[in-house]
């Protein structure tokens, strides 16, 4: 994998970014809510899609290096973003992972850890985020992909789902089907999956506020 930069200053800059775009919810009653009871659910701040008056739409699949459609055909999600990106002048694409911590000297703290990195779109497929390999091992949690201009945002938990942000009309031009069309796939794919079951109703009415 080609790293364009590993550094406290692109970390910093993805963490800038991260704080004005990404909120902490909580999953109750067919809603994410704001976190007030521990949970660690992390996506789109409300706030930020409305301000830059953007869609969420689903994936449906958290594995991006394969999509598969409803008829049986298959979408390489990452192929699609790449090409984006270099088509509008991206070269970089910005990779971070989220996930809880305990601060060890006060037990009341709320600590976050965050990694970033951001890879050559140029030289390297980013369908290797996906892979097992010495340089890289997928994450399944909170991952986000944005290119250097941020004009979308992806959040994949690298297992069963995944969303896009942006302009509606860009990213339905980009991958080829209608925000209803992703919404439908995702309740078709999680409704009765164990781990994502009690998730689709809050994730769906979240999407629904934007549509």
């Amino acid at each position: 994998m080609n790293i364009h930069k590993n550094s406290h200053v692109g970390w910093m800059g993805a963490v800038g970014f991260l704080s004005s775009c990404l909120s902490i919810y909580s999953a109750s009653n067919e809603a994410l809510s704001a976190a007030d009871d521990g949970q660690f659910l992390v996506f789109f701040s409300r706030s930020f899609l409305r301000e830059r008056k953007w869609v969420v739409i689903p994936l449906w699949e958290g594995d991006l290096r394969l999509l598969k459609l409803e008829g049986g055909e298959e979408v390489s999600v990452t192929g699609i973003l790449r090409d984006h990106c270099l088509g509008t002048e991206n070269k970089y694409l910005n990779v971070a992972s989220i996930e809880s911590a305990q601060w060890p000297y006060l037990k009341d703290a709320m600590a976050a850890t965050i990694s970033h990195k951001e890879i050559n779109l140029v030289e390297t497929d980013p369908a290797i985020l996906f892979e097992t390999s010495s340089e890289n091992m997928p994450y399944w949690g909170h991952n986000f992909l944005w290119p250097d201009d941020q004009r979308f945002v992806v959040y994949t938990n690298g297992d069963n789902a995944a969303f896009i942000a942006g302009d509606r009309t860009e990213l339905e031009a980009m991958l080829g089907f209608k925000y209803s069309y992703g919404l439908e796939r995702l309740v078709a794919q999680n409704a009765s999956h164990p781990g994502w079951q009690h998730l689709v109703g809050p994730y769906t009415a979240f999407c629904a506020e934007f549509a």
